[in-house]
Formats: structure tokens, sequence, C-alpha cells
């Protein structure tokens, strides 16, 4: 009788839906990570000494010594973004170790989680239920307004851009967008203009982010590019928290440059209770929640795991592309 040949191990620190892995077959053995708090370094490295891929969401850093302990490894496959964050990617390339993500897996979640930020800003939501519960009732003082004409500016027209400008296009309003490799067939095809940034700040009424985070985009909202922004305007970020200056953005917020920010990301992460920004009034705040939908999550777990084990398998990635 002839040996079993040992299985591929592909680690999951944060536990992947069930449906996602059926895309593996019995080649792959899967160990899943606990629910909850990430794994510090020290526990990484000893759970890591030896598997030969990772799939990983955003939560679990790798660094130099976990890579190091990793000795086996030779993909780490992220579920969503760029792993830009919570991946040391140069000391992986020089360990041989490939980084790979699943581009546009949670577009669609991001998208229209920014769409509705939006209409929940200028429509007042959560204080109007607020003073519905209290006993209140309609009144001119509650007037909101309306998303139709309003320019819209985006910062970044990768995946989610082009899904938002997709989405917001119904409602009437030009879209502008600023991307150093702006994709202009996409953009004619959306009907977007491309511009550069200071015209974004200028002529937008809602500027929303949803570009990298990288050393050229870090704080990239600052008091410097506040100081352009069209007064009265909307801040939406739900792409990475390091992109804002967060004390300049409340400088902001109580001078009134701003009408008010929705944000989904933050610097720190997760945010303190006591943050500044949650107690804000003209803040709307929710929990790094944009792409949490159990189709974007399937997406993303479902295409990490299959590109890992593709990698392994000496195959081409399916959804990422370098």
């Amino acid at each position: 009788m002839s040996a079993v040949k040992e299985r591929f191990v592909i680690f999951v620190p944060e536990p992947f839906p069930e449906t996602a892995l059926a895309v593996l077959d019995d080649r792959f053995e899967v160990r899943q990570g606990r629910v909850g708090s990430a794994y510090s370094e020290s526990e990484l490295e000893r759970v890591v000494s030896d598997v030969d891929a990772m799939a990983i969401y955003s939560r679990d850093r790798i660094t130099p010594r976990v890579l190091e302990s990793a000795k086996r490894l030779r993909v780490i496959a992220k579920g969503g973004s760029k792993p830009t964050s919570n991946v040391d990617i140069a000391a992986a390339e020089r360990r041989g170790v490939r980084v790979i993500w699943t581009p546009g897996a949670n577009a669609v979640s991001v998208a229209e989680m920014t769409v509705a930020l939006m209409l929940t800003m200028l429509r007042r939501l959560p204080m109007l239920t607020r003073h519905l519960k209290n006993g209140g009732w309609r009144s001119f003082d509650l007037l909101g307004h309306e998303l139709a004409g309003m320019t819209l500016g985006l910062v970044g027209f990768g995946a989610v851009g082009r899904e938002v400008a997709k989405r917001y296009r119904a409602f009437g309003g030009p879209v502008l967008a600023f991307d150093p490799f702006l994709d202009q067939s996409a953009a004619d095809k959306l009907g977007v203009r491309g511009v550069e940034l200071d015209a974004i700040l200028r002529q937008s009424d809602i500027i929303s982010l949803h570009c990298e985070m990288n050393t050229q985009t870090e704080r990239l909202i600052n008091n410097r590019t506040l100081s352009e922004i069209k007064p009265g305007a909307l801040l939406i970020n739900t792409a990475r928290g390091g992109l804002v200056d967060e004390i300049a953005l409340l400088d902001a917020l109580n001078r009134g440059r701003l009408a008010g920010a929705a944000l989904d990301v933050f610097a720190e992460e997760p945010l303190p209770a006591s943050h500044p920004l949650l107690l804000h009034p003209n803040v709307l705040a929710t929990p790094h929640v944009a792409a949490f939908t159990h189709e974007s999550i399937y997406r993303e777990s479902a295409w990490a795991l299959e590109d890992a084990s593709r990698v392994l398998l000496g195959l081409a990635p399916l959804h990422f592309q370098s």
C-alpha cells in the first residue's frame, strides 16, 4: 500500500466561513484560528512554524519575526485589499513568500456602505431616530438634504471607486475622480471626469476616499488639504484610517469647515469609546464593517483560499493579478 502524500497546510488565523473552505480538496489541511482577539507576535511564531500558506484578513500582523519562524511558508493570501497595514510585504518578498490579495471581492459591499453613509448623513437618520424615540415628531428644524445633484469627488478610482461611481450616477450628480493611475476608459464609460486632487477638494460636496494606504497617501487629508475643501462638504472614509489626520479633521469639524464626516476606519483600531471622534455630533462612525456582508466575506475568503492553493500547486492565481 502506497503512503498517503503529505497535504499542504494552510493556516487561517481568523476563521473563514465553512462555505469558503469547500473550495479546497483533500490535498489541503486548513487550520482555523480563534475568533476575537488577534494573535500576539510570539503566538504566531509558534503556530506558523510548519505551515505552507496563510489566508488572512486584516486583524493579525505578519511581522519579520513571524515570517522568519515560518520556514515552509510560500504564500500569504489576504481576503480584501492589499495588506499594507498588517503584512511586512518587503520582508515577505525577501524570504521568497508571495503576497497576494483579492481585488474587487468586497467592492460592491464597500460601495453600497459608502452610499448608505452619504444618505444617512444628509438625511440625519441617527438624530431623527433619537428624536422620535424621545417623543418628538417632524418639524422644520429636522430638514435634511437631497443627494441628487451634489458633486461627488472620489479619491481613488479602483474597484471600489468604480462601484461607488456606478451607483452614485443614479442620483444624477456629477462625479469627479482623482487617481494617478486613472483608468480612462472606465471613467468614460461611467461618465466620470478625471481631475487633480485640488479640484476634488474645491468642487466636491462629498469627498469619498477609496485609495491605497502608502507613504504617498498617509494623512492625505490634513490641515492643508482640509483648508482647501469646499466649505460645508462631507468627508466619507471607508478605505484606511491612516489616510486622515484625525486631529486636523476634528479641528475642521469644530470650525465648521466640514459639515460632517462618516468614518468606518480609524488610525487606531479598535477605537477607544472615549475617542473624541466618537463624541463629535457631526461624525457618523461605524466599526470597520463596510466590507462585512455575507456575500463579501464569502468572496474574500473563498478567493484567498483558492488562490493560495493554486500558488502551492505551482499555478497562477485566478483572482489576483500582479
